[in-house]
């Protein structure tokens, strides 16, 4: 007989909870953003990424988002669910890169280039699809240079968080933390 013992498998129930978790979380970053002048994207890429990579799944970073966008629509402090869309727009466009590159092929780690390049495109197609949703569309945001300028500034720290940070994230930190997952 064998003396070793067996991890117990984690379920569905499991890893809706992760996403639950991860959702509340990138909930609670985006809240503050506002507040911090979007120096917080730097943790909401590190979190996003985390989690989405601890789920494995082509669609987890959907549920995650649609979770966490149905959440912020009620404590967004003027929007409400018209920033759904953008939630959606970073959650789908991860997932299709991330189908599109095969990256959860196999049961090793995730490439971390693959991961990076979902994650800063979705990064920049979300800030994109929030100026033309809020400004252009249904310009609850005035259109003028100012208000142009500082997207365009958003966007890039936005992207270049993310950029650095899934990377770092999927390279050295997701592999202390995927051995602690029993799935």
């Amino acid at each position: 007989m064998s003396n070793q013992v067996k991890q117990p498998k984690a379920g569905k129930a499991a890893r809706i909870s992760l996403m639950v978790v991860i959702a509340a979380l990138l909930v609670t970053v985006s809240y503050f953003s506002s507040f911090l002048d979007q120096t917080d994207q730097a943790i909401f890429a590190a979190i996003f990424t985390i989690g989405v990579l601890a789920i494995g799944t082509i669609g987890s970073a959907t549920l995650i988002t649609l979770i966490a966008g149905v959440a912020y629509s009620f404590v967004s402090p003027n929007l409400g669910f018209i920033m759904l869309l953008p939630w959606l727009v970073r959650g789908l466009s991860t997932d299709l890169i991330l189908s599109a590159t095969k990256t959860f092929n196999g049961n090793g780690l995730p490439s971390a280039y693959k991961v990076t390049a979902a994650m800063t495109i979705s990064s920049f197609l979300t800030g994109v699809a929030q100026y033309f949703w809020l400004i252009k569309f249904l310009k609850v945001i005035p259109d003028n240079p100012t208000i142009q300028l500082l997207t365009v500034i958003a966007i890039v720290i936005a992207v270049i968080s993310t950029l650095i940070v899934s990377f770092l994230t999927t390279k050295y930190l997701f592999k202390r933390i995927k051995p602690v997952l029993t799935w």
